[in-house]
């Protein structure tokens, strides 16, 4: 039975709706799941990989292993089996495209864009390597990015089970050669190592929009340069890329692995340090370049007998997306396995159709927003951040309460204080969004070590310790509370509402879609974020109506203060915008010139002031 033949068959409790995607591993299907009334992708592995025991064995074997990570830049799979023969992988289905695709589209991104993207990658890196799990085939066609950058590594599992049992495929290629570390194509060695050595590739390809060493057209000459090149300086390939990416590649590229970073963390805070230093604007030659570098001298070349042998010398051409990830029509493909597992598909009209609202619910035409806004005039606050701070909140009393993403902290600014204090919030493990109620009582979304996906904390006041709150499993991207304790969540297609006191959620009619937050006024109207357009729902309504943000590109945050005034977060471009709507207004307008940061949250106090966290800093805007 051929491909196409399929669509519309059964597949034990699957029915075959559309074909995505072929590759070296088999074949990828948008797929019904009877059994459990959802739509997923559904990889089917070809009779080399489903008739070979020993890859079946290993397969279930790193799915269990994999099933360990739970990082929120690693997507878990539904699970996997076999049917009748054949080897199959249940894949969440989720918008977006990948890296590999944004740059063959793009070229080149701008650096604070490729450390964001890479800052991700890296987490996601450090915590399988904390549960001795090795990626082995970290590069850009393996990293899937959403609407708002929000960027998972998947494929974990396929190399590890495909390299220990002996198995490569027509037009597969198991570690791409050009983020091949040195020691894996000398001795063999895998150790995590390889990963950051890879991930080091990937950021220099993000900086200049080609693969290092691109320029060795032949298997061997690349193969060659890993093991024996200097690593190459960002800087002379692409102009305006500050001159501290040259040391964070060169220490990321490094031949020896002790000569690494030993985190990938390490290698995407020292990537963050890099953004502030002097921008490169002018080009090196040759033999100044060969004079200049910050880096020690490459080790002598490995001995020939320790290389292992090459193929035959053939042209090496970048490989088409439809390999592995196959773009059809507007979809993109990205197939993995064992708990990091994606199929990316661009949002249709059945994805992201408008949920049925009165007239009054159409898009308002707007103004569109204009450049001529003044540039950003706010205070940094002394927070302690070490690479990325999420949201921010405002307490009952003016107090200041700020999510450090990185280091799983959350802090306070006592409204007399100008010292941050931490607030005893155990057991957070990669925490993002935050609000707080009426009583004091603080929530947090966080993604734990242990589940599948995310949940919601709450900190009572006086508390030592935060409960859970009886979501379920979810995808938590933003939380709001009211002034009486009842919690709003946005849980990625839906927006769940959960009284003080209950312990089941309802769902809010707002319709399906991908939903990026959401806030709530003192009136009790609910706000929910989408990346084009903001929708509002008043209490007692079933139909919300869209409010008139003009020209919103990526809306990710917001806030509203006591009169009513809408304040959001636009990160299009990854460049941070705040639009403000007063209530009844027609026209947003943006307050200042966009930022050549994204921002991850806001907030505004009791006095129109405006707080916004941007990477590492947290801003004060003084009320106007």
């Amino acid at each position: 039975m051929t491909s196409s033949s399929r669509v519309g068959s059964r597949f034990g409790p699957y029915i075959l709706r559309r074909l995505l995607g072929t590759g070296g591993f088999g074949e990828v299907y948008e797929a019904e799941d009877t059994a459990m009334n959802r739509v997923v992708a559904l990889k089917l592995l070809s009779s080399s990989y489903s008739h070979n025991p020993a890859f079946r064995e290993r397969l279930f074997r790193e799915a269990r292993t994999a099933g360990r990570l739970h990082d929120p830049h690693v997507v878990p799979i539904h699970g996997c089996g076999e049917i009748d023969g054949q080897l199959y992988i249940d894949m969440r289905l989720i918008d977006g495209t990948d890296l590999q695709s944004t740059l063959d589209r793009e070229g080149a991104l701008g650096p604070a864009r490729a450390v964001n993207i890479v800052r991700q990658i890296a987490a996601a890196l450090d915590a399988a390597h904390a549960e001795t799990v090795i990626h082995r085939d970290v590069k850009p066609a393996n990293i899937l990015l959403g609407n708002d950058d929000f960027a998972c590594l998947v494929d974990f599992g396929l190399a590890n089970a495909a390299t220990d049992t002996k198995l490569t495929s027509e037009g597969t290629t198991i570690g791409s050669f050009a983020y091949l570390a040195p020691e894996r194509l000398a001795s063999g060695e895998i150790t995590p190592g390889a990963d950051i050595y890879a991930l080091a590739c990937v950021l220099f390809e993000c900086l200049t929009g080609s693969a290092p060493y691109e320029g060795r057209t032949e298997i061997p000459a690349l193969v060659a340069a890993h093991l024996t090149s200097p690593p190459p300086r960002p800087t002379q390939h692409h102009p305006g890329i500050p001159v501290g990416f040259d040391e964070v590649i060169a220490r990321g590229m490094a031949k020896e692995p002790a000569h690494r970073y030993r985190t990938a963390g390490e290698l995407a805070a020292a990537a963050q340090r890099a953004l502030s230093t002097p921008v490169h604007q002018g080009g090196w030659g040759p033999e100044e370049a060969a004079t200049t570098r910050p880096w020690s001298p490459p080790p002598p070349p490995v001995p020939p007998a320790a290389r292992p042998p090459v193929p035959a010398p053939k042209p090496l051409r970048r490989k088409s997306r439809r390999g592995t990830l196959l773009a059809v029509g507007t979809l993109a493909l990205v197939a993995v396995t064992a708990a990091v597992i994606a199929v990316v598909a661009a949002p249709g009209p059945t994805e992201r159709r408008t949920p049925s609202t009165s007239a009054s619910a159409s898009p308002t035409s707007a103004a569109p927003v204009t450049s001529a806004a003044p540039p950003l005039n706010a205070t940094r606050l002394p927070i302690i951040g070490y690479g990325e701070l999420g949201g921010v909140a405002i307490g009952p009393g003016g107090d200041i309460f700020v999510v450090d993403t990185s280091t799983a902290r959350v802090y306070r600014f006592a409204a007399d204080s100008a010292a941050p204090v931490e607030v005893p919030f155990r057991g957070l493990t990669r925490p993002k969004r935050i609000s707080v109620d009426g009583a004091g009582g603080i929530y947090v979304t966080d993604f734990q070590k242990g589940d599948n996906v995310g949940k919601v904390w709450k900190l009572a006041p006086g508390a030592a310790d935060p409960v859970e709150l009886p979501f379920g499993r979810l995808f938590p991207n933003g939380v709001a509370a009211d002034a009486a304790g009842t919690v709003f969540v946005a849980a990625n297609d839906r927006v769940l509402r959960l009284e003080a006191g209950s312990t089941t959620p309802t769902v809010l009619p707002f319709g399906s879609g991908m939903y990026e937050g959401v806030a709530v006024d003192g009136a009790g109207n609910v706000y929910a974020l989408q990346s084009g357009r903001v929708l509002k729902l008043a209490p007692g309504d079933t139909n919300p109506t869209q409010l008139p943000f003009g020209q919103l590109g990526r809306a990710q945050g917001a806030a509203v203060d006591g009169q009513g005034t809408m304040y959001v977060i636009d990160n299009a471009d990854n460049r941070g915008r705040l639009l403000k709507l007063p209530a009844g207004a027609t026209t947003s307008t943006q307050l200042f010139a966009p930022e050549n940061q994204s921002f991850g949250g806001v907030a505004i106090d009791g006095a129109g002031n405006i707080y916004l966290t941007e990477n590492t800093r947290l801003l004060k805007v003084g009320a106007s």
